[in-house]
């Protein structure tokens, strides 16, 4: 079997894209393994027996050579479109794996793979426009591209009135993306904080972002990657509200504090600086006033315990995240943090691993031992028919065997 052949170009994309997409990084492992002699492994992930030659195409689709036609070049040496077709990027990339490797793939893992690819190769048209805070609620106003992506269900749209406190915030703007046709395909806010807890210095930092279809997201991030901005790590949604990706690209967990005017009669719905008394915002609990309602209000003082059905502290409260009860508050004794965000103690989303809390999503369960690893720490057996730690088991023609029954042969 032949290794897949990749144009310069698909591969510099896939280089850029592999710390974000699982399936970047499969086709540059295989790449470089059997560059380097290893080419046992292209069978197991990787065929040219459907698609060949790939390429991008400028209008958003994948480039290939179907199989049993013949490759054409032009006089210079470029690929001739002679034989040629295009499709979508998620179909066509699958038809590049094997049926063993694409049944170890999920949906997500190509909806991302398309996600970036979108963003790379269609984006005529869109440009940026940053905005200041007295133009804040007329873009909440505008006329929307079409889309059914966080945008276009955000609970703010046509809420301009809920705003004066972001219009009256001299160290805001608004990040606002616009189609070809002035038509609002994104905005994020953009807020500039003194950072109080460190050295005092100046950072510019991009909330939460809300697109109107989702490779959109991608444009965000590159432009505020591109800008030297700190930007949400969870952008896509109203949790982890306390990590931070800086500028120089790491995962930081900081607390803000943003400062306001006060006395005003209506209030929006805040994602990420949902707390605070008279006079700031900040991102992080334990403050008199939250900003968690749709209908124009703040709400503070003592709180009700959804799960409980008690009130308690505001000191106490807090919000579930994800999982059940998600976007319920409860008392802070009724939640586990994972990954920086609150779950119930006894949600189905999480799983306890040597004590401690992770995302079931993370975590696998193994049949030989009878309890959950993280699924990084495991391989599967095909022997076993389930999976067993790394650090268990032994490899032998390709299969992994538990170190207890290698012992006994």
């Amino acid at each position: 079997m032949k290794l897949p052949i990749f144009s310069d170009s698909f591969i510099e994309f896939l280089n850029n894209i592999k710390k974000e997409s699982r399936i970047a990084r499969l086709i540059i492992s295989v790449i470089q393994m059997h560059n380097d002699g290893f080419k046992n492994m292209l069978p197991r992930v990787l065929t040219n027996d459907n698609v060949n030659y790939i390429t991008y195409r400028s209008d958003g689709n994948i480039s290939f050579l179907p199989t049993g036609k013949e490759h054409v070049v032009n006089d210079d040496n470029t690929w001739s479109r002679t034989n040629r077709q295009s499709g979508k990027p998620a179909k066509i990339i699958r038809k590049l794996f094997t049926d063993k490797m694409l049944s170890l793939l999920n949906e997500q893992d190509f909806e991302i793979f398309n996600n970036h690819y979108k963003c790379k190769f269609n984006t005529t048209g869109y440009r940026f426009e940053l905005l200041d805070n007295t133009q804040i609620a007329e873009v909440y106003d505008m006329t929307l591209e079409s889309g059914s992506s966080s945008l276009n269900n955000s609970c703010m749209n046509g809420k301009s009135s809920y705003l004066d406190i972001y219009t009256h915030c001299k160290d805001l703007q608004i990040l606002a993306l616009f189609n070809q046709n002035n038509h609002l395909a994104g905005r994020a806010l953009v807020w500039t904080i003194i950072d109080e807890e460190i050295d005092g210095s100046k950072i510019i930092l991009m909330d939460r972002v809300y697109v109107t279809q989702d490779y959109l997201y991608d444009l965000f991030i590159e432009h505020a990657t591109s800008n030297k901005w700190w930007y949400k790590q969870d952008y896509k949604s109203m949790h982890s509200k306390t990590s931070f990706i800086n500028s120089e690209g790491n995962v930081l967990y900081r607390n803000f504090k943003i400062y306001t005017a006060t006395d005003f009669d209506t209030y929006p719905y805040i994602d990420t600086f949902q707390y605070g008394d008279d006079g700031f915002l900040t991102n992080k609990g334990n403050y008199q006033y939250e900003y968690s309602s749709t209908d124009g209000e703040r709400s503070g003082g003592d709180v009700y315990d959804d799960i409980t059905g008690d009130y308690i502290s505001q000191d106490d409260a807090i919000t579930i995240d994800y999982g059940e009860y998600n976007g319920q508050t409860t008392h802070i004794d009724n939640t586990v943090m994972v990954n920086d965000s609150y779950y119930w103690s006894e949600s189905e989303d999480i799983c306890i691993v040597n004590g401690d809390y992770y995302l079931r999503e993370d975590c696998v369960w193994s049949d030989y031992d009878q309890e959950y690893y993280l699924e990084d720490d495991c391989v599967f057996s095909e022997h076993h028919e389930t999976y067993i730690l790394t650090s268990d088991a032994y490899e032998i023609d390709g299969n992994y065997y538990h170190q207890d029954i290698v012992n006994k042969l």
